[in-house]
């Protein structure tokens, strides 16, 4: 089975949470960590999740390449963690709905791709298409 892991700086985790509950349901395999929270050690959570999940494949989402969170992170990276950084929601919707079995890398690259297609000055876009 694949796990799936948001870890953020501050509550975004949180607000995640609450989108892909809506737009997805309840999801067991899917677990948040809020970085600087003062709600609970998230290093620790961090540790207890990777513990407990090493039997797993794993797709980590932190918010921020280079950041803390992701270099926390980072340190978990095996064959079987792929780490994501700098997420949008368009590529957790299309990784979590479609990879719940397996892991596979070429399939990941692609669907970031797609996901920063998806990000967009929409300005631009209107005004383009008003000089049409």
């Amino acid at each position: 089975m694949v796990k799936y892991l948001i870890a953020t700086h501050g509550e975004m985790a949180e607000g995640m949470k609450s989108t892909l509950k809506l737009l997805t349901g309840e999801r067991t395999n899917l677990e948040f960590l809020s970085f600087y929270c003062d709600k609970y050690d998230a290093l620790s959570k961090l540790r207890e999740f990777f513990e407990k999940n090493k039997d797993c494949e794993i797709v980590a989402f932190t918010d921020l390449l280079g950041g803390s969170v992701n270099q926390e992170v980072l340190k978990f990276v095996s064959e079987k963690v792929h780490i994501i950084a700098g997420f949008n929601m368009a590529v957790i919707l299309e990784i979590i709905l479609s990879m719940e079995e397996t892991i596979e890398s070429n399939r990941l690259e692609e669907i970031i791709e797609t996901a920063k297609e998806q990000l967009v000055y929409v300005n631009k876009i209107i005004s383009t298409k008003e000089e049409v």
